[in-house]
């Protein structure tokens, strides 16, 4: 598959249904096409309650040095172009993983594949670490999962650096 960094092979992939009751918390966002420029997404894009997209911002660089970060996708709901949708019935969300952390083109949008963070699994229990690691055999230690691609944000973040 392409990735931000070029041919990778899909490792991993993981599925989980959300029930309606579990939406209300944590909505899907609905992208509507052309919304975040010309052809992003060339159609309407659905991202699960957890996605992450890749974004280019002055602010970003002033916080991090990076000129991109990893936003989630919900920041951006507007109510207008982006929607978040509360589905009324059980909604299946897929997320992949590679041999390192990396973005994917979906529609026209960079969204980060899977990563548990830099600090993940550092006070877990050593039953809940044996467990989460049982779902990635890919992965021989936490470490593993390798350094992210980009950093994650919120986007609140970046509107604290634009007004100062």
């Amino acid at each position: 598959m392409t990735t931000h960094h070029g041919l990778q092979t899909l490792l991993w992939k993981g599925a989980m249904t959300l029930e309606p009751s579990q939406t209300r918390d944590s909505a899907m966002t609905r992208i509507t096409a052309d919304a975040l420029g010309l052809g992003r997404p060339a159609m309407d894009l659905v991202l699960g309650p957890s996605a992450h997209i890749l974004h280019k911002s002055p602010a970003i660089k002033a916080l991090t040095g990076t000129t991109e970060a990893l936003i989630p996708i919900r920041d951006f709901v507007d109510g207008n172009q982006l929607v978040a949708l509360h589905p009324a019935s059980r909604v299946q969300v897929y997320q992949i993983g590679f041999a390192r952390h990396t973005c994917v083109n979906v529609n026209g949008i960079a969204v980060e594949t899977l990563h548990p963070g830099p600090a993940h699994l550092f006070n877990a229990r050593a039953e809940i670490q044996q467990h989460f690691e049982a779902l990635f055999p890919h992965v021989q230690t936490p470490a593993a999962f390798g350094p992210m691609v980009a950093p994650r944000l919120r986007l609140e973040d970046l509107a604290l650096v634009q007004v100062a």
